[in-house]
C-alpha cells in the first residue's frame, strides 16, 4: 500500500542524468528504430526512471497493483549527446 503521508509532499530535485550517444542508440533500439543521432521526444522518460522508482519504493508502492493512466512530458528542445538534466 502507498504511504499515505507522502500525499501532497515533494522534494528537491537531487538527480542528474547525462544523455550519452550510447543511451540515445539503446532507447531507439528497445523502441524498434534504427540508429539515431538526437534523441526523440520519447526518450525524456529515460531521465524520470531511476529517479521515480526510486520515490515510489520509498513510500511502499506495489507495482503488481498499479495502472498506469496518464504522463506528460515538455519538451522545449531536443535532447543531445552530451546534456545534463536534472530530475
Amino acid at each position: 500500500m502507498f504511504n499515505p503521508d507522502a500525499v501532497g509532499k515533494s522534494r528537491k530535485s537531487s538527480t542528474t542524468f547525462k544523455v550519452t550517444q550510447e543511451s540515445i542508440s539503446n532507447f531507439a533500439h528497445a523502441i524498434g528504430e534504427s540508429e539515431i543521432i538526437n534523441s526523440s521526444v520519447t526518450y525524456s522518460i529515460m531521465i524520470s526512471l531511476e529517479p521515480s522508482q526510486a520515490l515510489l519504493e520509498e513510500n511502499g508502492l506495489d507495482w503488481t497493483r498499479v495502472v498506469h493512466g496518464d504522463q506528460k512530458f515538455q519538451n522545449n528542445r531536443p535532447l543531445h549527446a552530451g546534456d545534463e538534466v536534472t530530475c
